[in-house]
């Protein structure tokens, strides 16, 4: 396999790794959602929560805060 084929390999696997990871995030927001559908916010609604009352980005005062990544590279790999 030349280099060419191994990163085309690489990129394959790392595609179906993040559909399997999305799967699982999916199912964790569907479950932490009280069996109800993912609704993503409209783009109107996404502007609305960056600003403050001024129309400058607050934050809102929350910080975003990402379970940590397992060993294996994935969210839910390591456990």
């Amino acid at each position: 396999m030349d280099e060419k084929e191994q990163i085309i390999f690489n990129l394959k696997r790392e595609i179906y790794l993040l559909r399997l990871e999305n799967e699982y995030l999916k199912e964790q927001v569907y479950n932490l959602n009280g069996g109800k559908p993912i609704q993503l916010p409209t783009g109107l609604q996404l502007e609305q929560s960056m600003k403050g009352d001024e129309g400058y980005p607050s934050g809102g005062g929350q910080q975003l805060v990402l379970p940590p990544i397992g060993p294996g590279g994935a969210a839910g790999q390591g456990a």
